[in-house]
């Protein structure tokens, strides 16, 4: 891997790859490509989507709310050489630091210190490159016992409601603008046994037919140059929630 400068090759391929994406083609003006040891300039056309703030590009946090070629930027998805690419367990690695900090910040949602190291590990599965996102295939490329994974999803103390409001207080101190906005949707997930906690035969708005699934309704927070989720709930059809035997044999909510 070539380094310019404290720039690695890999930064300079995907810079030069977002190029080519967010370019426009109405002018036939090459993009011109200028490596210098203090910097990497990219002049393209026709220069910055509108919806990129002056303020933004300054702090270096600008991200474009539209893209101009979204096949191109598909196509470069695929051959994984820009933003769609998934990190390998050795990349997830070279963050160390930065990850192992960003998650003390949930420390306190833990009891004991075998859960807050169990997260560290799913946390990396789900960063990374894994094919199935299961607790089984993420413990493996890890070299870690499966069992112990999946003690960590199914019995695990852990508070889910203290690490949901935690995300929320560092969204609300590092992301709030004026420009936000909240996002309310649902989302599909199919299923072919009956045991899941609400699975039902209802429509599936993911896939866009009736079909055997579970529903989830989440709340999404967006701003001109940020997007996350703040919060999920499962939707319990009225089967389930006149049924409290069946929700604690499947340990969903018993409300």
């Amino acid at each position: 891997m070539g380094v310019v400068g404290e720039f690695t090759g890999e930064a300079a391929k995907a810079l030069r790859a977002n190029a080519v994406y967010h370019r426009g083609y109405d002018e036939r003006e090459p993009i011109e490509v200028r490596i210098n040891p203090e910097e990497i300039v990219i002049v393209n056309y026709p220069g910055p989507d509108r919806s990129v703030q002056l303020d933004q590009l300054r702090k270096g946090k600008a991200v474009s709310r539209r893209y101009r070629n979204r096949r191109i930027g598909d196509f470069l998805k695929e051959l994984e050489i820009t933003e769609g690419r998934l990190m390998s367990v050795k990349d997830i690695a070279k963050l160390g630091k930065l990850l192992a900090q960003f998650l003390a910040d949930f420390a306190c949602c833990f009891a004991r210190c075998e859960g807050r190291a169990l997260l560290a590990v799913y946390v990396r599965g789900l960063l990374s490159n894994v094919q199935r996102k299961n607790a089984e295939a993420i413990a493996l490329a890890q070299c870690i016992a499966p069992r112990t994974l999946q003690r960590f999803l199914e019995s695990i103390v852990w508070d889910e409601q203290k690490l949901r409001n935690r995300c929320q207080q560092i969204i609300d101190t590092e992301h709030a603008s004026p420009e936000a906005i909240g996002c309310v949707d649902e989302t599909g997930t199919a299923k072919s046994g009956k045991h899941t906690a609400g699975v039902k035969r209802q429509y599936n708005g993911n896939r866009g037919k009736v079909e055997n699934c579970v529903n989830n309704v989440a709340l999404a927070y967006s701003t001109p140059g940020f997007d996350c989720l703040l919060d999920a709930q499962l939707y319990l059809p009225e089967e389930w929630t006149e049924d409290p035997e069946r929700r604690k044999k499947t340990t969903s909510p018993t409300m």
